[in-house]
């Protein structure tokens, strides 16, 4: 039995035809989303609220912006010619170093990113997730949903522990292994600075310890020196005051 036309259209549509128009509608409002200027992905608000929301990419900043030309930005050294017959003389044509110019660019997060995503294939440094597999599972499971990072650019030595921006010092981890480390790093921190508020304590109780025993001997001379003067006051022996200080002191 035919259905009457322009009834019920949807129910003899073929599934197949349904599921690409749904995907081409949403993948036309996914487009249209703000994007994250961290990862690049569509996020809901970002571009309106990534300041507030403190996702906003961070960078450092250039240490010296008004360094002239031959003066590197990034370090502040002279930019000298290497050679040619004005060899040793500064290079007023640039204001970076070349290594200088690779370290600032990749403090920015999304450099960063990209590099080491072409280094490592995204996988992950710790557990070894291949993060690009699960990212793809991630799609098909959370299809429509806005998506979350799946793996994070990590220094190996924490800036605060005297880490660089080298990409020596970049790895790749998965979002659980990189909050493993954040936690991990930050009780090692708490960990030092601990002993090392122990450590200044002990020093403090030391300098403390050796002033009372100077303050202790300044007292048993002068103890002495009043006990013989006021001796020689009353016409006693000289010795007894001596020997009640020796006494005293043992």
């Amino acid at each position: 039995m035919e259905a009457p036309a322009g009834a019920g259209a949807d129910s003899i549509a073929p599934a197949a035809e349904r599921g690409l128009a749904a995907q081409a509608q949403i993948r036309g409002i996914w487009t249209m989303l703000p994007r994250s200027p961290s990862f690049g992905a569509p996020r809901l608000g970002c571009a309106a609220s990534g300041e507030r929301l403190g996702m906003a990419h961070r960078r450092v900043q250039i240490p010296f912006p008004d360094a002239p030309r031959g003066v590197c930005r990034w370090c502040g050294d002279a930019i000298l010619l290497a050679d040619g017959p004005y060899r040793g003389e500064r290079d007023v044509r640039r204001h970076w170093h070349p290594p200088c110019l690779a370290a600032w660019e990749q403090s920015d997060p999304r450099e960063a990113r990209r590099r080491v995503q072409r280094r490592d294939g995204g996988r992950c440094a710790a557990c070894g997730l291949d993060t690009e597999a699960e990212r793809g599972r991630r799609r098909l499971r959370d299809f429509g949903k806005p998506r979350s990072p799946v793996w994070m650019v990590n220094l190996i030595v924490p800036l605060e522990d005297g880490g660089t921006f080298d990409l020596s010092n970049f790895q790749t981890l998965c979002t659980r292994c990189h909050e493993d480390k954040l936690r991990r790093e930050a009780a090692e921190r708490l960990e030092r600075e601990r002993e090392h508020q122990a450590e200044e304590l002990m020093a403090r109780a030391e300098v403390l310890l050796d002033a009372s025993r100077r303050l202790v001997g300044h007292l048993r001379d002068a103890t002495g020196e009043i006990l013989e003067q006021r001796a020689g006051e009353l016409g006693l022996p000289r010795d007894e005051p001596a020997q009640i200080r020796e006494k005293s002191g043992e």
